[in-house]
This record gives structure tokens, C-alpha cells and sequence, in this order.
């Protein structure tokens, strides 16, 4: 059984949450980055680039720098660009992106759950980056992108976010990419109460996204755990934040792999060989994309003395 539970949230006031909100920090060239500091006082990215124009730069990923991390986000707060919620909530979070809807609520998973493996893995971790990534998380104490969790489709649970959009959400609003974002709070007793119980019945989650980010937050939490000197009670360390979305609504993109040996195999017994488990057949064109689940495509290229002959197969 899933254990989720409702939080109170720092989220941007309404005026400034399409200023507040951004993509992961990664994800930003140089100059972009520039540009959004210097043109925008009340961007996240502030809040995870809190030395901008600074002479003196703390070390990457030292204590000094966390902790100008952790400053700058109780500035946001000081300032009210974020507020706390008064109330545990959950949160409806909708992304609407190039036409598909993504809708899914966004909660507090069990540190219990990844250890009992109810939160199922399906990636190794490095654990350099767990180490890491927990003492940022000790230091600054938030988490600031929750993991992506999907589960089987659940009809009470979807009935419950189905019904919760068609009130005025507390967000609504669309980024310069055309991605539009909408948010719903439930703070209501009695259905926060029916989600925890609905979200029981699920015998399983998986990570779709943020390995690292639960392993470490996972690590932290029974390294506080071990520390405390009253851990029969539930604390804060023992969740870290989700969004958990249904089976049904996700979109699940291809993904490419280059395979530099076939071992042993020729390219006919390597071919010969794969017939024993799939059906082959052979793509006209000169590029292949999978159309439904369970397809893959497959280029391969059978070499001669003098001539590279492609083909494309598929599965």
C-alpha cells in the first residue's frame, strides 16, 4: 500500500507565480540564464543562483553555498514572493503540453515506501550524487521539484482530480514555450481523508523521474531517523515530495541506445537469434519511430568489402 500525506506548501502569491516559476536550472544555456536573472527579480532561478553578480563565489556544492541556497529562499519568503499554507493540502497540479493534458497531484511519498520497495526503481544510482544531493537537502530543508511517481489507474482517484478542475484554480497560466499550467488546492478534511485511503489500496509506485532525488532524500531521512532521539513519532524527514500521476496519463516518448558489439554474432546469426523472441519485418525509408507499446525500431548495418548495405527493422 502507497502512504501519501497532504503538506503545507511555499508556493508563489497568484500575481507572481508565472514570474516565480521556472524550468529545471539545467535545462537553461548560459546566456538564457543571463538574460532571466537579469531581467527578472522574482524567478526561482534566483533562489538557485543566490551569488549571481557576487565577486566572491562559494565552491560548487560546498556548505557555504547551500546555505546561501537556504538564505535566499527565507528572502523569498520575508518578501512574501512565497507564502506558507496555513492548511495540509494536496495539490492538483495540470500541464497542458503541445495539446496532451497531464494531471496528477502533487504529495508527500514515504521514505518507508522506497525502503519496503513499494516505491519501485528502475535506474542504479551514483552514489557520489546521492551523498550530495543529501547534504543539500539537510542544508536548504527543501525540496524544490518533487519526484515524477506513476501508479495504476485508480477510477476513485481520477474521479476526485476530474471533478477538482472544474473549480477555479488557484493557478492558470502559460509560459513563453506555450505550455500551460493550472494548480487546485484540496484542503478539505474529508477528501483529503478519502485520498490517503484511496492511495492505500495501491500496491505500487514507480519512479518515472528523480532517482537521485528520492535515493537521496530516501538517505536523509533514515539518517535523521537514526539520529532522533524520539523516532517512534512520524517527522517531517519521513516524506519527501511527489507528483504522482495515473498510468493513464502519461505519454511515454521513445528512447534511443547505440550498441557498439553484437559480441559473437554475425549481423545473420544476430538477426537469426532475435527471431526466437520477436517478429521482424523489414521498414522501407530511412528512419523509424515507434507507433505503440511494445515496438522498437532497430538500425543495423551489414558491411561489406565495399559497401555499408542499412536496414531497418521492426520489432
Amino acid at each position: 500500500m502507497a502512504n501519501i500525506k497532504p503538506f503545507k506548501a511555499f508556493r508563489p502569491t497568484r500575481d507572481k507565480v508565472h514570474l516565480v516559476a521556472s524550468r529545471s536550472y539545467i535545462s537553461y544555456n548560459k546566456p538564457d540564464l543571463t538574460r532571466k536573472l537579469d531581467e527578472n527579480p522574482f524567478t526561482f532561478l534566483h533562489i538557485l543562483n543566490p551569488e549571481y553578480k557576487t565577486k566572491r563565489q562559494s565552491f560548487k556544492n560546498s556548505k557555504d553555498k547551500f546555505e546561501k541556497v537556504r538564505t535566499k529562499f527565507t528572502d523569498f519568503a520575508n518578501q512574501q514572493i512565497l507564502i506558507q499554507d496555513k492548511k495540509e493540502s494536496f495539490y492538483v497540479y495540470r500541464q497542458i503540453k503541445e495539446g496532451h493534458p497531464y494531471l496528477g497531484i502533487i504529495a508527500c511519498a514515504s521514505v518507508n515506501d522506497y525502503y519496503t520497495n513499494v516505491i519501485k526503481k528502475h535506474e542504479a544510482t551514483i552514489t557520489k550524487r546521492e551523498e550530495i544531493f543529501k547534504k543539500y537537502l539537510e542544508i536548504v530543508q527543501i525540496n524544490a521539484e518533487p519526484v515524477c511517481f506513476t501508479y495504476p489507474n485508480h477510477e476513485k482517484i481520477d474521479r476526485i482530480t476530474n471533478e477538482k478542475i472544474l473549480d477555479r484554480p488557484e493557478y492558470d497560466f502559460t509560459t513563453a514555450n506555450r505550455d500551460r499550467h493550472s494548480l487546485w488546492k484540496i484542503e478539505d478534511e474529508e477528501t483529503v481523508a478519502k485520498l490517503i485511503n484511496y492511495f492505500a489500496e495501491v500496491q505500487s509506485i514507480y519512479i518515472a523521474d528523480g532517482h537521485h532525488r528520492s535515493a537521496s532524500s530516501a538517505l536523509l531521512g533514515k539518517s535523521l531517523r537514526e539520529q532522533d532521539g524520539n523516532p517512534s513519532e512520524e517527522k517531517a524527514y519521513d516524506y519527501f515530495m511527489g507528483y504522482f500521476i495515473p498510468e493513464n496519463g502519461l505519454k511515454i516518448f521513445e528512447f534511443n541506445r547505440l550498441i557498439t558489439t553484437i559480441g559473437d554474432h554475425d549481423v545473420t546469426s544476430f538477426l537469426e537469434a532475435i527471431k526466437e523472441n520477436f517478429e521482424l519485418a523489414y521498414v522501407e525509408g530511412s528512419y523509424f519511430r515507434p507507433q505503440k507499446v511494445h515496438e522498437i525500431g532497430m538500425y543495423i548495418a551489414v558491411s561489406y568489402t565495399h559497401l555499408t548495405l542499412p536496414t531497418i527493422y521492426s520489432v
